[in-house]
C-alpha cells in the first residue's frame, strides 16, 4: 500500500483540495498529517472539517496548539504575521475543531513502515524545535530508531540520512531507502510553501519498495489570496504565497 503523508496546510483550503486530488490519483490507501491545519490562512474551519471528514489522522502543530489553547499568546515569540493570524484564528475557530486541535497526538508511529511522524523534531515535540542544519539533523539521526522519521514545520522539503557513521543529504525527489540507513524527511508544506516554489508538497511512501516520492502540486493561489483580504488579514499573507517564502 502507498501512502501519503502532508503538513503544513495552515488554512489553506484551495492548496489542500488540489493535493487531496493529486493524492487519489496517485492510489495512495491512506493520508496521514503532520500537523498545523490552521495558522496564516483564511479557512481555518474548512481546513479542519475536511481533514476529519476524511479521518486523516494527524498531530498537533504549534499553530493548532496555539490556536486551540485558551492560554496568552507571547506575541515576543511569534513575528507579527504569525501573532495576528493566530488571534484571528482564535475569534473564528468554531469550538468543535478547537476541541479536535486541543486533543492531536505529538507523534504517530508506523510500524509497518519502521517510521514516525512528527511536527517538529522528535527530541522534544512540544519544544517546536526547527531543524535547519546537518549538525541538528545528525543529533536527531542518532538517537531515531526508525528507519524514517517525517516532520515539518520549517516549511521546507530535505532529506537527512545517516549511513556508514555520516550524515549527508539528499535531494527532495525521490528516495530509495534502505533498512541500515536512517533517514529524517521533511515533507514540506501545503498551504504556505517557504523554499521559493509556491506549490503545495508532501510525499509518498511505497510500503512495498520503501521508496519516498516527493510530489509538488499547483493551485489556484489567487482564490486564496482574495479570500485573505475579504477576511482583513494581513496582505503579506497573500502576497508571499505566490513566492513560496
Amino acid at each position: 500500500m502507498k501512502i501519503a503523508i502532508i503538513s503544513d496546510i495552515h488554512g489553506n483550503l484551495e492548496a489542500l483540495e488540489a493535493v487531496l486530488r493529486d493524492i487519489a490519483a496517485q492510489g495512495c490507501g491512506k493520508t496521514y498529517c503532520l500537523g498545523d491545519v490552521v495558522g496564516y490562512g483564511p479557512s481555518p474551519n474548512e481546513a479542519c472539517a475536511r481533514v476529519r471528514e476524511l479521518e486523516i489522522e494527524t498531530v498537533q502543530g504549534n499553530h493548532d496548539q496555539a490556536a486551540a489553547l485558551d492560554i496568552p499568546l507571547q506575541e515576543a515569540r511569534l513575528s507579527p504575521l504569525a501573532y495576528e493570524s493566530l488571534m484571528w484564528t482564535r475569534r473564528v475557530l468554531s469550538p468543535e475543531h478547537r476541541q479536535w486541535l486541543r486533543r492531536l497526538p505529538q507523534c504517530i508511529d508506523l510500524p509497518d513502515f519502521n517510521a514516525s511522524l512528527y511536527h517538529a523534531s522528535p527530541q522534544n515535540p512540544e519544544a517546536w524545535e526547527y531543524i535547519l542544519s546537518l549538525y541538528q539533523a545528525w543529533d536527531v539521526l542518532e538517537k531515531q530508531k526508525d528507519t524514517m522519521c517525517f516532520i515539518g514545520h520549517t516549511h521546507r522539503p530535505f532529506v537527512w540520512v545517516l549511513k556508514a557513521g555520516m550524515v549527508i543529504e539528499e535531494r527532495p525527489e525521490v528516495i530509495t531507502t534502505h533498512p541500515t540507513a536512517r533517514y529524517l524527511i521533511n515533507v514540506g508544506s501545503v498551504g504556505q510553501p517557504r523554499d521559493h516554489d509556491p506549490r503545495g508538497s508532501y510525499v509518498i511512501v511505497d510500503g512495498d519498495t520503501r521508496a519516498v516520492t516527493f510530489r509538488k502540486v499547483d493551485y489556484q493561489i489567487s482564490i486564496t489570496q482574495r479570500r485573505i483580504r475579504e477576511e482583513n488579514l494581513p496582505d503579506r499573507l497573500a502576497e508571499r504565497l505566490t513566492q513560496g517564502v
